[in-house]
C-alpha cells in the first residue's frame, strides 16, 4: 500500500511509537513523577522592594509613563 511496500498495520504501529515517543515522557512524568504535596516557595527576602516603588515615590514612574503615552 505504501511506497516502500509496508502495510497499514506497520504504518499505524510507527505512528503509535512516534506518539508515545513525543508525548509519552510528559504523561509518564505526570503519572509517576513528583508526588510532593507542598508547593515551592519563592526565595524572596522580607525586605525586598521592587525598583518601581522607588520610581513611584519620586514621581519618575509617572513621568516615564507619560513619555511613553506621548510617543504612542
Amino acid at each position: 500500500m505504501s511506497v516502500d511496500g509496508g502495510s497499514r498495520r506497520r504504518f499505524l504501529e510507527n505512528c503509535l511509537y512516534l506518539a508515545v515517543a513525543g508525548c509519552g515522557y510528559p504523561i509518564l512524568y505526570h503519572l509517576l513523577g513528583c508526588k510532593r504535596e507542598e508547593r515551592a516557595k519563592a526565595r524572596i527576602s522580607a525586605d525586598f522592594v521592587p525598583a518601581y516603588v522607588a520610581l513611584h515615590k519620586t514621581g519618575e514612574l509617572s513621568k516615564r509613563g507619560q513619555e511613553l503615552w506621548s510617543r504612542m
